[in-house]
């Protein structure tokens, strides 16, 4: 499939314990997610065991075609560890947007990090947000605490 025929609701980065069941939460309530991971041998592994939720999951290997496959104004939650890594990803992935996307760092970050993401969106029409997420896999996956 084509990634500019998904048309997903939301894409998640990050098919760790947290974002995994973050995304399987959002499949199963009826939202149809992108999904990728740095490394990409995880994703038909996180499909396979998403068993009849797999029809709200698409995954792709490539960062390109993970942000293309989202509906625009898109929604990107990354599910990845907090500081580098995070910034590492906000490089790769800010040229690949569009004015009025939004990407969403799910990882717990220092706040005085978020305060620097969040000045140098500023102006550039494009969105940061900083969520806290509280609850484990098992919270992450039937109803998690998001901290915004």
């Amino acid at each position: 499939m084509a990634p500019k025929d998904v048309n997903a609701d939301i894409g998640v980065f990050g098919l760790g314990t947290m974002g995994s069941a973050l995304a399987l939460n959002l499949a199963e309530n009826g939202f149809r997610v992108a999904v990728s991971n740095k490394h990409a041998d995880r994703i038909p592994v996180f499909l396979t065991q998403a068993k009849e939720l797999a029809g709200n999951l698409v995954g792709f290997p490539d960062i390109t075609e993970f942000v293309a496959s989202i509906a625009r104004p898109r929604s990107i939650l990354f599910m990845i560890p907090s500081g580098a890594p995070m910034d590492v990803m906000i490089d790769a992935v800010l040229p690949l947007l569009d004015d009025g996307d939004t990407i969403i760092d799910g990882g717990n970050a220092d706040f005085h990090d978020t305060r620097r993401r969040s000045t140098a969106f500023s102006g550039t029409g494009k969105h940061f947000v900083g969520m806290g997420v509280s609850g484990g896999a098992e919270g992450a996956r039937h109803g998690p605490s998001m901290m915004v």
